[in-house]
């Protein structure tokens, strides 16, 4: 408000016009002389996270190559540790070729629950937005909570109809199949990557959510994305630049 006695605030204007002999000098103004130098570097850890998720896919794209069709949309290979989802379009089930039969059932059950989730397009794509905010460590944290979201919810879609010794079994096969975690992955969806230890211990104590604890959920991440996805409206704001008096630009 103009009126106001003091302002919102002020914002002091770095560069300045100084008089000379020949003529007004103006010097330069320090965010443009740092915002090249700033996008410069995002740019490049942009790029190299995006480099990295495209090394690793060919990497992968390159062992299952020699890989035996086993049914439909689901291939054995000898040359990786655990079962994965590879693709985006046609996502395909990469097995080891030494699991059993029983091991095969379990294991088919989840990576399908991830299809049916469509789990293969979120997480590139949450790889997608941490390599653009890739100076954001929250948006890190934020990616290691999705990759372990994205598992625990089909475990869950996988074993809520389970028996106790089914869930053991599962839990055994899931212990056979873990890998060490990596610092970040941007694909596969790998069956025994992230939060082993995690996921047996909700598999065996794993219990139906009743729908009030659902109901409350949801109204809690609304009310969140509510107050953190949107803005105050300010009318008859405005800045004092040296002395000038500008309006917000809406």
């Amino acid at each position: 408000n103009e009126k106001a006695e003091k302002p919102m605030g002020e914002v002091p204007l770095v560069g300045s016009t100084i008089s000379s002999p020949d003529g007004p000098t103006v010097t330069y103004h320090t965010p443009n002389f740092y915002l090249p130098t700033a996008m410069g570097i995002w740019a490049v850890g942009m790029a190299a996270m995006l480099l990295y998720a495209a090394v690793s896919y060919f990497r992968i794209r390159a062992r299952t190559r020699e890989s035996i069709r086993f049914r439909r949309n689901i291939y054995l290979c000898d040359r990786i540790p655990t079962p994965f989802i590879l693709g985006m379009l046609r996502p395909r089930i990469f097995l080891p070729s030494d699991l059993s039969r029983e091991q095969m059932d379990s294991v088919i059950a989840h990576e399908r629950a991830h299809i049916a989730r469509l789990d293969h397009w979120w997480k590139p794509l949450g790889f997608l937005l941490l390599s653009i905010h890739w100076f954001n460590p929250l948006v890190w944290i934020a990616y290691g909570l999705l990759c372990r979201d994205i598992e625990l919810a089909c475990d869950e879609k996988v074993i809520q109809n389970m028996t106790a010794s089914q869930k053991q079994a599962y839990s055994e096969v899931l212990l056979s199949c873990s890998l060490p975690r990596k610092f970040i992955t941007a694909c596969p969806l790998a069956f025994g990557e992230v939060g082993v230890k995690e996921r047996i211990k909700g598999i065996l104590n794993y219990r139906k959510p009743s729908f009030w604890v659902i109901l409350i959920a949801v109204i809690a991440c609304l009310a969140v994305a509510v107050g953190f996805l949107t803005n105050p409206e300010r009318n008859e704001d405005y800045l004092i630049v040296k002395g000038q008096k500008t309006k917000p630009t809406k």
